[in-house]
């Protein structure tokens, strides 16, 4: 998501933690290559640098198998976490990340910190690492939710609620969430706003590899917000890029002349 919105133009400050190893030295020499900012990413000498087992399916459909006790658990609330949250217009998280205690606290302390930036919350409920009580505090700190669909069928229970996509309906009128975000693959896009719901259809695409491509829809529905954009054209320019990034193999595939034009000068 990072890399996406900086080929977009943002300036893009990346907070995590790697290890101090050569895993690690690509992630950040990569990552700043592309234009993202990783002056905020930690350096543990203690832990690895995290690391997924990624395994697609015959539909390109991935499923994670991800290391444990790496350095991204241990996040550090430092002093420039906090003067950046300070400065952002936008601040974006998901749940994985808060598996662990000290990367949870490092959040806490973002959010904190952010005063009036937007603030998105990108769901990842990747078993064994889902924890209801994450999941609750996540949901009320956010004005927008980006989930998919196995992921909102799940969020219901653990929320310690009824129904199904009526309950979604009424979250999105109930302060600070002002839209909510249900990716669904090939079948596009449902948007939940105060009042209405919208369904969007997914471009028709020959898949290579889906890994990356919720993350792309999520940073063209930041942009989205952030350049005053309105629905539909938001979801539409998110499931245009989502669906450019899995006619592609991996999740940041280098963008194209055309891509740039259409995203970046919009």
């Amino acid at each position: 998501m990072a890399y996406h919105l900086a080929q977009m133009g943002h300036r893009v400050r990346l907070v995590s933690s790697v290890g101090k190893d050569e895993a690690g030295d690509e992630a950040l020499s990569r990552l700043a290559g592309a234009g993202v900012d990783v002056d905020l990413v930690a350096r543990d000498p203690a832990r690895p640098t995290g690391t997924v087992r990624v395994t697609l399916d015959a539909a390109g459909v991935p499923s994670f198998a991800i290391t444990e006790d790496v350095a991204w658990d241990a996040i550090p609330a430092t002093a420039a976490l906090r003067a950046a949250a300070a400065e952002a217009d936008a601040v974006v998280f998901g749940s994985l990340a808060q598996r662990a205690k000290k990367s949870r606290a490092a959040l806490d302390a973002l959010l904190d910190a952010a005063g009036p930036a937007l603030c998105l919350c990108d769901l990842n409920l990747r078993p064994p690492f889902v924890d209801a009580r994450v999941v609750r505090r996540s949901v009320a700190r956010v004005q927008l939710l980006k989930l998919n669909e196995d992921e909102a069928a799940r969020l219901p229970s653990l929320l310690g609620r009824s129904g199904g996509t009526e309950l979604l309906d009424e979250m999105a009128g109930m302060p600070p969430l002002v839209a909510i975000y249900v990716t669904r693959g090939d079948k596009g896009v449902r948007v939940h706003l105060p009042g209405t719901r919208l369904e969007l259809p997914a471009p028709e695409v020959a898949v290579v590899d889906t890994v990356g491509a919720g993350d792309a829809f999520t940073a063209a529905l930041l942009d989205g917000v952030l350049s005053g954009r309105g629905e539909p054209d938001i979801s539409e320019r998110a499931l245009e890029l989502s669906a450019w990034v899995a006619t592609q193999p991996g999740a940041m595939p280098p963008w194209t002349h055309g891509l740039r034009v259409r995203f970046a000068s919009a």
